[in-house]
């Protein structure tokens, strides 16, 4: 038991009932979120040099804390380029939603530009499609980027819940595979700088993923 525990990565102090029943519930990016909060004020504690007293870093959750969470299109720098696929590229875009429709998944649009993301069904088995989530302004890049999000959680059999949550080499194999479909874009246009910034981006997450620094 205390095998699994430690595989599925449960805090400290819960028991594997109680994560189940939470995770069922909605609430994994919550317990990872509160995870995060912990190991923050956790490391925050320093001894002071001069005093010797302990003091405790107000550190709050940051937003990169939360990558993991939900397979993301982070930043969306191709909206540079590309503009909004709503008013310069409608055609491809409705293409996309009917493609995510035929496999069950929904497109939702938003007026937050940060709120581009492909999030997988919160149960850990016997998965269901999960859901686009898109801004109004996002590139079509983006958006093809949470296509192939979707389709490999498709693939999978609906296993994105867990892959994103206890499969850190396969949620790498995921992003790798989203951010390259914009890579080859930003290479067709000619945009050296858009490739190196995607780059960038992947690496992030990489490290977010592995929990790197």
């Amino acid at each position: 038991l205390d095998a699994i525990i430690k595989e599925m990565n449960i805090p400290e102090g819960m028991s594997l009932d109680e994560f189940v029943d939470r995770v069922n519930n909605g609430e994994l990016e919550q317990i990872r979120a509160e995870q995060a909060a912990a190991k923050k004020s956790s490391e925050s504690v320093d001894k002071s040099e001069n005093s010797g007293i302990m003091e405790v870093g107000k550190e709050e959750t940051t937003e990169n804390d939360m990558l993991t969470s939900v397979f993301h299109t982070y930043d969306d720098p191709m909206r540079e380029v590309m503009g909004s696929a709503i008013e310069n590229n409608p055609e491809e875009l409705n293409t996309i939603i009917e493609d995510l429709r035929s496999i069950g998944v929904e497109t939702v649009f938003s007026d937050d530009n940060e709120s581009i993301g492909y999030q997988p069904c919160n149960r850990f088995s016997n998965g269901e499609p999960g859901q686009v989530k898109l801004a109004r302004e996002s590139s079509l890049s983006a958006c093809l980027h949470e296509k192939q999000h979707a389709f490999d959680d498709y693939e999978s059999g609906w296993n994105g819940r867990y892959i994103l949550s206890f499969d850190p080499e396969e949620h790498y194999n995921w992003e790798v595979r989203a951010y390259n479909v914009e890579i080859e874009i930003a290479k067709s246009m000619g945009r050296a700088d858009m490739v190196e910034r995607l780059e960038s981006l992947l690496e992030r997450e990489r490290k977010a993923i592995f929990y790197e620094e």
